[in-house]
């Protein structure tokens, strides 16, 4: 049984079946619909360590904080919906184990990236790895810290436990229903060290589309001025056209950039160009035009990898866990067709 066959089931949304089995208390449902939600993933065998991991705050003297390395450039992290929101639900199942969450940038000095941790103490719980690191990293990191999970849109080579909604395949499902709207030049804003590059180029190989390099840039920093620089970049490229009738963002500010750029050269959205972004944060809805995103249950990720941290610092497991959240298409009115 999947998480969709149980929204089904339960007639609701697979968002909403994903934030109940990641924290059974939720205010995401009623009570009634929650109790639906359990007995339906429970007699269906679709059980996940979040409804076993029970919220039990530490005792006095036990250690009472968790640090968080987010492997990304500061200006990724500034103003990006997507760490605030993934940060928030570490914060919030944090508090329930009477703990805090500290958080550091690695520092670059040249092309040296030090990803040493700040000097841990007796206090320190675990850590949470957010962001694109080299995997070689983690056996440095576990000599300093036992604990070790890592939450993000990337499947990892490494022995730590994952909690991921892999963006490979949310940009594939997105340049799919790019398809099925009617799009077959279809572009992409975003960053080659990313797997939503991969799951870019893997959709048009699916759909037998070409793969254009007039029509992508895989060079983006991930944030709003990051997609409004390389919208421009396409735009001038093609003397104030578009190589492409959509664009798949691999972020919401890289979206928003990106439909920024469009408006000020005349560019309608979605008449001229349809523009989709990955994250559905909450700005999405608020801008003209409103944007179709995917929608990442990123709070319900941070919740549950804190759930996981701690069952295995409390050595209630002992293999490598990796679960995997759904993504959902959120259609909006940039690209709608009329």
């Amino acid at each position: 049984m999947r998480l969709k066959d149980i929204a089904r089931e339960a007639g609701v949304s697979i968002s909403t079946v994903s934030r109940v089995i990641s924290n059974p208390t939720t205010n995401a449902a009623s009570p009634e619909k929650r109790d639906l939600i359990l007995k339906i993933a429970e007699e269906g065998g679709y059980l996940t360590h979040a409804v076993s991991i029970p919220d039990r705050p530490i005792a006095p003297g036990e250690p009472n904080t968790l640090y968080c390395m987010l492997a990304i450039d500061p200006l990724e992290y500034n103003g990006n919906p997507y760490f605030a929101t993934l940060m928030s639900g570490l914060r919030s199942a944090a508090r329930r184990y009477n703990c805090i969450v500290q958080y550091y940038f690695p520092t670059r000095s040249g092309d040296y990236v030090d990803f040493t941790p700040p000097a841990p103490d007796q206090s320190v719980q675990g850590l949470v790895i957010i962001g694109r690191f080299d995997p070689s990293i983690l056996e440095s990191l576990k000599t300093t810290y036992k604990n070790v999970a890592y939450v993000g849109l990337n499947t990892l080579p490494v022995d730590c436990d994952q909690i991921i909604c892999e963006g490979a395949e949310a940009a594939c499902a997105a340049v799919h229903y790019l398809y099925e709207k009617g799009h077959r030049r279809i572009g992409f804003l975003g960053s080659s060290d990313d797997r939503r590059f991969e799951g870019y180029k893997k959709a048009l190989q699916e759909l037998s589309l070409p793969l254009s390099e007039q029509a992508y840039r895989n060079d983006v920093i991930m944030s709003i001025d990051g997609g409004y620089q390389g919208m421009q970049q396409l735009i001038q490229d093609h003397n104030g056209a578009l190589p492409a009738t959509a664009i798949f963002c691999a972020s919401d500010n890289v979206s928003i950039g990106a439909l920024h750029a469009c408006n000020e050269n005349g560019i309608k959205v979605p008449e001229d160009v349809a523009i989709m972004g990955l994250d559905d944060s909450e700005m999405t809805r608020y801008i003209s035009p409103t944007l179709s995103s995917i929608h990442i249950p990123l709070e319900e990720m941070g919740e549950f990898t804190v759930k996981v941290l701690f069952d295995r610092i409390h050595d209630h497991h002992k293999t490598i866990i990796r679960t995997y959240f759904p993504f959902e298409i959120v259609e909006r009115d940039s690209t709608k067709t009329k």
